[in-house]
């Protein structure tokens, strides 16, 4: 926050944290796991840059959520290669479409009268399930609940056996849709 406006805090809360933030960021794990919240991350290095995936899961019954249950933010050298839409400001008019499964790195069924998409909030745990070091990162998990109206089954695995490649599989059988 405080790069973005140069220095100087622009929100109360960056103003009243702004004297116990560190000089140095600390130093990025190579895997981090968030089971409740259904977060894992990666952060590794290639050719001296950071490899970074975040993958994103749901705590049954969350509010205030988007249709994005399994998507994922896959950056190298602060450029983003797989990304996620993030949204604008509540107010504004595409607010509520930025929320919906087309805007994610989705598998989204199409071919129907109405627009697919999974119940919201979706009342069940969707966690991914991992481990990672600074070498190699693995990662998988079944996305298919809140879409059972289209999905019978859908599976979502990350591989990466060295930072610089990735195989993402999704393994699912449809319902409705194509």
């Amino acid at each position: 926050s405080l790069q973005i406006a140069g220095g100087i805090p622009d929100t109360l809360p960056s103003y009243l944290l702004e004297s116990s933030i560190p000089q140095e960021a600390p130093e990025l794990a190579p895997f981090i796991s968030l089971p409740d919240l259904g977060l894992i991350s990666s952060v590794r290095w290639h050719e001296g840059e950071p490899v970074k995936m975040l993958i994103v899961g749901n705590q049954a019954g969350a509010s205030h959520t988007h249709e994005d249950k399994g998507h994922f933010v896959l950056e190298y050298a602060g450029e983003t290669v797989a990304m996620e839409m993030g949204t604008c400001d509540y107010s504004h008019p595409m607010a509520e479409v930025l929320k919906h499964c087309g805007r994610h790195n989705m598998l989204v069924p199409v071919g129907m009268e109405e627009r697919s998409r999974p119940q919201n909030p979706i009342m069940a745990d969707i966690k991914p399930k991992g481990q990672g070091d600074a070498a190699s990162f693995h990662a998988e998990m079944n996305v298919s609940p809140g879409w059972e109206e289209y999905y019978r089954s859908w599976v979502r695995i990350w591989d990466s056996p060295a930072p610089d490649e990735w195989t993402i599989t999704d393994s699912y059988e449809l319902i409705r849709g194509t």
